[in-house]
């Protein structure tokens, strides 16, 4: 069972209301070099990053950056103020990169 903090959590975000904007120091998702299209499971994510002005940020794979970081209701968006690379998810889906 969870505590009475992760609920009030759970519930703040589930309110479609919620907005909040703030700044987190992390690596960037698009840190990676870019390989080749038969390593990606989904192509259409290959040809995004390939479009990309940097399709590796140059923050590097040792480097963090200032990730702007903007939730409303459920949904998370991070940008990279260095690349431009941004990535959207629900809860849940991109807990792994925080």
């Amino acid at each position: 069972m969870a505590d009475y903090g992760d609920q009030l959590l759970l519930e703040t975000r589930n309110n479609i209301y919620y907005k909040t904007k703030y700044i987190r120091v992390m690596p960037c998702p698009n840190r990676f070099k870019l390989e080749k299209i038969e390593d990606w499971a989904d192509p259409q994510r290959f040809h995004y990053k390939a479009n990309l002005k940097f399709p590796e940020c140059p923050s590097s794979l040792s480097g963090t950056v200032d990730m702007q970081v903007t939730e409303e209701g459920i949904w998370t968006n991070i940008c990279c103020p260095i690349c431009g690379y941004s990535e959207n998810w629900s809860i849940g889906d991109g807990d792994e990169l925080f």
